[in-house]
């Protein structure tokens, strides 16, 4: 029998070769021998107990980064912890690699310990999922396992990101392991696989958008991309041509429409029929902008070509006609010089005539404060439900990075990205949350080597204050208790008991605290603002 101590170390190896860099760990004894050759492997390992929160944090990690960053957890309960950051990596597109320690297959629904059935246990909401063999014999089985690796980190990154679940069936003794310093397998490295465009596929594009008069380009959620937004911001000087680009697509030019909800307000349903688009190119992640989806689901376009990477037939606005695998980038850069412009149309201008609007909300006004001073060149991670929502109405910032985790739209996991995203950086990182997110995520504070770098301002209404936004739960029974969720937690108390600095303000004196509260410290800072 082949020692499990090359099994082990050889996994590592593979790991590191594929470009794992980065590896949250929660501790255990299954996967202790794990943890022990990654620590001694040179990896950059970080410690975190919550496996909910450690998942969220490496997902921050491995947005930021671009490329797999891995967790690691024992067996049982605790893989089941990942569940909610597995599922925004997918639907995010994040590479994350979920290691998780297995008992023997053997042991499994026999009563052991810390035992359930942990294979293909998120087979529903990752990429793909593998389990290494249990005492590989000899070295074509290790060979195997490597492939099994390989296959795997092949799978999170190519053609697009995404999670994937290795788990690793591990039998006793658990402490006994060390790394060996040569691998049996030398992996290959892998490599994103570009997409080439068919010329056949583009000359169908650009006979719909060139016989179109309406047309309309929608930026989803992306990393910032100087390329991409030069791209677009050729069609500055073609009034047929829309491009929207809400602050999350990270996509800035003074011609995008970025508040497209904003303008859609005003209109009558008149005048929203003559917006709609005749054609539309879309490509990204989710939109905030829900009027928007309305609109061009109300109002078919003659077409709409979607670009994707990956082959998902994401079929957003009802509307799909085709589905045009590569990246934004290389369509933009064949697509652009092949259609004419035209600054003959009125078609922009109806997207443009629309009267600034300044809400009411404390919210609101307390989130304008802090944007305005927010130091340039700062990572900004929007909590979902309200804050997300507030920032549309912003005029976005080109000096600063904009994120929330709308692959899922969870209230679950915004600290702890932003937590993670924060540890990859010497930026600024600002996290803006509601009470009933930063109470609920707030393990992740729970971190001995939380960054000082990081900012989190909690918008605290006393609870779930979008329930009282919306019609069907105001006039529910027990509306204040089971929508709402009025709580009785300290902030200050909970805050400080994790070792960071407390501030407090009210929406109108917010202003006054920014300048303590952006200044270079040795820890983390929150600042609670009292609606």
């Amino acid at each position: 029998m082949t020692d499990s101590k090359q099994h082990i170390s050889d996994f590592v190896h593979h790991c590191l070769f594929h470009g794992m860099r980065n590896l949250v760990i929660s501790p255990g004894s299954r996967n202790a021998s794990l943890t022990r050759a990654f620590v001694a492997s040179g990896v950059n390992c970080i410690s975190i107990v919550d496996e909910r929160s450690a998942a969220f944090v490496a997902l921050g990690m491995a947005h930021q980064f671009g490329e797999p960053v891995g967790v690691l957890c024992t067996s049982g309960s605790a893989p089941l912890n990942y569940g909610p950051a597995i599922a925004e990596a997918l639907y995010l597109r994040v590479p994350l690699i979920i290691i998780s320690a297995d008992r023997p297959g053997h042991l499994v629904d026999q009563q052991d310990s810390q035992t359930i059935r942990q294979n293909n246990l998120f087979s529903n909401i990752v990429k793909s999922s593998f389990t290494l063999p249990e005492e590989p014999q000899g070295g074509e089985e290790l060979r195997r396992s490597g492939e099994v690796v390989r296959e795997a980190f092949r799978s999170a990154i190519n053609p697009d990101f995404g999670p994937v679940h290795i788990n690793v069936p591990l039998d006793e003794p658990l402490y006994e392991n060390r790394l060996l310093e040569q691998s049996i397998v030398d992996p290959l490295a892998i490599e994103v696989v570009p997409q080439e465009i068919q010329s056949s596929v583009l000359d169908r594009v650009v006979k719909v958008w060139s016989e179109s008069t309406k047309k309309m380009i929608v930026c989803g959620q992306q990393l910032p991309s100087q390329e991409l937004s030069s791209l677009l911001a050729r069609f500055d000087n073609d009034e047929r041509v829309v491009v929207v680009a809400e602050n999350l697509s990270n996509l800035k030019d003074e011609k995008f429409i970025e508040r497209a909800d904003q303008v859609l307000l005003q209109k009558s349903d008149i005048e929203k029929a003559a917006m709609a688009p005749d054609c539309i190119i879309s490509f990204g992640g989710h939109l905030v902008t829900k009027h928007l989806k309305l609109l061009l689901r109300a109002y078919p376009a003659r077409a709409h070509f979607r670009i994707d990477p990956e082959n998902k037939s994401i079929d957003t606005y009802k509307n799909l006609t085709e589905e045009i695998v590569c990246t934004p980038i290389s369509f933009f850069q064949d697509f652009i010089d092949r259609v004419k412009i035209s600054s003959k149309s009125g078609y922009r201008s109806l997207w443009n005539a629309f009267e600034e609007h300044v809400p009411a909300d404390g919210e609101y006004h307390a989130l304008k404060a802090l944007f305005e001073e927010l130091p340039s060149g700062s990572i900004a991670h929007l909590g979902n439900s309200m804050a997300v929502r507030h920032m549309q109405k912003l005029i976005s910032r080109d000096d600063l990075v904009y994120h929330s985790n709308r692959g899922v739209a969870g209230i679950d996991g915004c600290l702890s990205t932003a937590v993670g995203t924060a540890l990859t950086t010497d930026k600024l990182v600002l996290c803006c949350l509601g009470d009933l997110s930063f109470i609920y995520d707030s393990n992740g504070l729970w971190n001995n080597k939380l960054p000082a770098n990081l900012r989190v301002v909690v918008l605290n209404n006393q609870g779930g204050d979008i329930f009282k936004r919306l019609k069907g739960p105001s006039e529910s029974p027990g509306f204040e208790e089971f929508f709402i969720a009025n709580h009785p937690v300290d902030l200050q108390k909970l805050v400080e008991a994790y070792g960071a600095t407390y501030l407090h303000s009210t929406a109108e004196t917010t202003a006054t605290e920014l300048e303590k509260f952006y200044k270079k410290s040795d820890t983390t800072k929150v600042l609670e603002v009292k609606i």
